[in-house]
């Protein structure tokens, strides 16, 4: 006689293979779609900065983003520069390298 439910253990065994399948494919399709968010390319040239009088704006249209620095967050005592960056090349181990320093008040 067959009952509801009642799937035997050859057919247990295949539902259960059958879910750890559908979860890797949503797993891995969810970790294949973030990583095509988070980066955003592009070097210096792409990068322009406007004052308004609404305040400072960075802007890089390549990307089709536009960022309002908040007030105070530059300090212009603060000297920073870029020593190593992608695209450029580097080490495996060094992804980007920054210097910075700050300037003596006179």
């Amino acid at each position: 006689m067959f009952k509801i439910g009642s799937f035997g253990k050859t057919g247990k065994k295949k539902i259960i293979i059958l879910v750890v399948i559908i979860l890797l494919l949503v797993v891995g399709g969810v970790f294949y779609w973030q990583k095509g968010q988070r980066e955003i390319k592009g070097s210096p040239e792409d990068y322009i900065i406007i004052e308004t009088a609404e305040g400072k704006f960075v802007i890089n249209e390549k990307a089709g983003l536009t960022v309002k620095v908040p007030e105070g967050w530059i300090d212009e005592k603060v000297e920073v520069r870029c020593l190593m960056a992608p695209p450029d090349p580097h080490p495996e181990d060094l992804w980007c390298e920054w210097e910075m320093t700050r300037r003596e008040e006179t």
